[in-house]
């Protein structure tokens, strides 16, 4: 019998959706978004490292080829958020808001993909899909079988899950 992955969920997932919990434990499984441990030592990226990796992947050919996104996305030290957030400002502008503990390639790239795809569709297939193909182009094949395999094993819907 298949053990249901959401079952025994942290409590700091209580209220949220199925489909959110599943993919933030499917993340958590293979791409950590807190350093833990032995990884506190190496530095989290500066909010200028940020910004400038938030600028690389939106000039990427991977993503201009594939999505009429044109904005600019601004990163902010996300002071006063308990994680990182992908929002509007009040004029309208694309902005992250990045704690110092999500500023890692990983989270950056969880944020920009609220962006790409539209935040409403905030966790569902089309974002977990779009998740997926971008960790492929900006981490490589082997972040994107870890994260796809943990998709699998946790629940999470994407398009072309077997």
């Amino acid at each position: 019998m298949k053990s249901n992955p959401v079952a025994k969920k942290p409590w700091r997932y209580a209220g949220y959706p199925k489909k959110t919990v599943r993919l933030y434990l499917a993340e958590g499984r293979v791409l950590p978004k807190k350093l833990k441990g032995e990884d506190r030592a190496r530095p989290q990226m500066t909010l200028a490292e940020c910004q400038n990796y938030v600028d690389s992947v939106l000039t990427s050919s991977y993503v201009r080829t594939r999505y009429s996104f044109n904005k600019r996305i601004r990163v902010t030290d996300g002071r006063g958020f308990e994680a990182g957030a992908a929002l509007f400002s009040k004029d309208g502008k694309p902005v992250i808001h990045l704690p110092r503990f999500t500023r890692n390639k990983h989270y950056i790239l969880h944020e920009i993909t609220h962006h790409l795809v539209g935040i409403n569709e905030a966790h569902n297939a089309i974002f977990t899909t779009a998740l997926l193909r971008l960790v492929k182009a900006q981490m490589g094949h082997s972040a994107y079988s870890k994260l796809k395999s943990a998709y699998l094993e946790k629940g999470v819907e994407f398009a072309g899950r077997r």
